[in-house]
């Protein structure tokens, strides 16, 4: 019998192919800058620091923006659009993470964000701390997401803790995924629409994105 011979390139011998569940507490935040209240259906239209420059998915940036609507932004720019929808989508022209797009509302108090980055050159971390509410919904329950960015890897990460068994702050109004620059034309994933993909037992949950190399 002739041996099949499995043959590969060398590139696949010396190509690394890593995943992550870490993720920073978020009960250790001392210190970190807090975001103004947004309302509802708004944006920070300020410019967030990252503290290094993100290079990747067709950004290079140094900034993001966030909106109340679960929706970060790679670049100067924001959308508070609370309509959801399978992706791409003409939201924005600027790479976008959907870490949770739905009609959320900023009620101020116990609704905010917070974000820091530590680390030093070549491996710096970003990080944001997002907590709020759905409008109108699942009472006062909350939102509860750590988005990271990473320098080294341009790693897009999106870490959601704990939720209640509430079929909306699971997701079943959301759009969960990322789109690379173009809008419309860009290229997208769809982790979830209208889909209760965030399962409320299942502890830590995350979502990560990487450009190719």
């Amino acid at each position: 019998m002739e041996r099949q011979r499995l043959a590969c390139s060398d590139d696949e011998h010396t190509r690394i192919v890593a995943a992550t569940n870490l993720s920073f507490s978020q009960d250790d935040r001392a210190g970190w800058t807090r975001g103004p209240e947004m309302g509802d259906d708004a944006c920070d239209n300020t410019d967030i620091p990252l503290g290094f420059t993100y290079t990747g998915f067709g950004a290079s940036t140094s900034v993001v923006r966030v909106s109340s609507n679960g929706v970060l932004f790679f670049g100067s720019t924001c959308s508070s659009s609370l309509a959801n929808s399978a992706l791409p989508s003409s939201i924005s022209s600027v790479p976008v993470l959907f870490f949770f797009w739905d009609d959320l509302h900023d009620y101020g108090g116990n609704e905010y964000y917070e974000y820091t980055t530590m680390g030093t050159a070549g491996g710096r971390v970003f990080m944001l701390w997002y907590q709020t509410r759905i409008h109108s919904a699942c009472d006062t329950d909350l939102v509860r997401v750590m988005i990271q960015i990473f320098e080294g890897s341009n790693l897009v990460q999106a870490v959601y803790h704990p939720t209640s068994s509430c079929a909306r702050i699971r997701g079943s109004s959301a759009t969960f995924g990322f789109q690379t620059a173009g809008g419309l034309s860009a290229q997208a994933v769809i982790v979830g629409h209208n889909s209760p993909v965030v399962d409320d037992n299942g502890g830590k949950q995350f979502m990560s994105f990487h450009p190719p190399r």
